[in-house]
């Protein structure tokens, strides 16, 4: 066993945590959090998304790397920052050359937006930033086209690569099949991360698996936020994986400081906007749906559970299913609706 890999926590409450709350977390909470994450000793902190924005101080969104820089002052060094790319929503001409503490840069991209991400990473590299690749839903590719995709990480050699469980489909098996294909079409110098969603209530579990699966072997990232904030119905739990891996694999957290972060702000927010376990999102998770479906019917209509589940059964083309369709939707509820009232 080799003892120097490392298991990284990338703490992403105020990435992924952003699709709660439009991002808006205010800018006094922003830098709570960083600094709360900072005591604590996380490993890596996302500050946020880059993406073509008017910059707005209260908002985790950025359109340049100095914007994010600016909310590190003063904070405690030692740790490591990113940001998140989504290729198609960011002009790559903007990104400066690596000069302050942020010094990773992640990509989060559709099959279809693959050549784009690699250019985009490649000019990053060439600007300082170490990269990290994120393919969007691995169930969303076949076993042909997942394979390209490894090939081409593999050709650009990113720093890490991450298993995606979008929207939240993952079992024990799923992990293990997938796990067993990066790590053996991926040089082993790449390190390997997970993201993992709720949905089913079982990122804790799945990423217990995947540390014991990929810890001798090469550099282990495990994705949390902050009492499981993201888009409903959220994440794995930081105080959980990190407390979890300072029992089992010697590490150092303090764990005291997450729970001040939960404390103010994350869980006025969670009262709010309230994320967490819900039948639908599940539902979705099982059926390997876009979880906006869940989302949708929720948030939108009245149905009751078992009239949603028999909507949900009516999408089943695979595009469909893969990418949220309001129009598809929209027009399946009303005709529940007109059959429903016999009109």
């Amino acid at each position: 066993m080799n003892k120097n890999r490392a298991i990284r926590i990338l703490d992403c409450t105020l990435r992924d945590g952003g699709h709660v709350n439009n991002f808006a977390f205010g800018r006094h909470q922003i830098q709570t959090i960083i600094k709360c994450l900072c005591l604590a000793r996380i490993d890596v902190i996302e500050l946020g998304f880059l993406k073509n924005v008017a910059y707005q101080a209260d908002k985790s969104l950025f359109s340049t790397v100095a914007q994010a820089e600016a909310l590190l002052e003063g904070m405690p060094h030692g740790q490591q920052y990113s940001l998140m790319i989504r290729p198609d929503w960011y002009d790559i001409s903007q990104l400066e050359p690596r000069s302050g503490r942020i010094g990773k840069i992640r990509w989060a991209f559709h099959a279809r937006d693959l050549k784009l991400a690699i250019s985009q990473a490649q000019h990053a590299r060439d600007l300082g930033y170490e990269i990290y690749l994120n393919p969007v839903n691995v169930f969303s590719y076949s076993k042909e086209s997942l394979r390209d995709i490894l090939q081409a990480m593999n050709e650009l050699e990113p720093d890490n690569v991450a298993i995606v469980d979008t929207h939240g489909s993952m079992v024990e098996q799923d992990l293990l099949h997938y796990h067993e294909v990066f790590d053996s079409l991926l040089k082993t110098h790449i390190g390997l991360s997970v993201h993992l969603h709720e949905n089913l209530s079982l990122s804790f579990s799945l990423a217990q698996k995947f540390i014991a699966l990929t810890h001798d072997r090469r550099d282990a990232g495990i994705d949390a936020s902050v009492l499981g904030m993201g888009r409903i119905p959220g994440n794995l739990c930081t105080e959980l994986i990190a407390r979890y891996v300072n029992m089992n694999y010697g590490s150092s957290y303090d764990i005291s400081f997450l729970y001040e972060a939960i404390q103010d702000p994350v869980a006025s927010f969670k009262l709010e906007l309230p994320w967490g376990y819900a039948p639908l999102y599940a539902e979705t998770a099982f059926r390997r749906l876009h979880r906006s479906y869940a989302e949708y019917l929720i948030e939108s209509t009245d149905l009751s559970v078992p009239e949603s589940l028999g909507v949900l059964s009516q999408i089943v083309d695979p595009e469909d299913r893969e990418e949220f369709n309001k129009s598809l939707i929209e027009g399946i509820v009303s005709s529940f609706r007109s059959e429903a009232s016999g009109s």
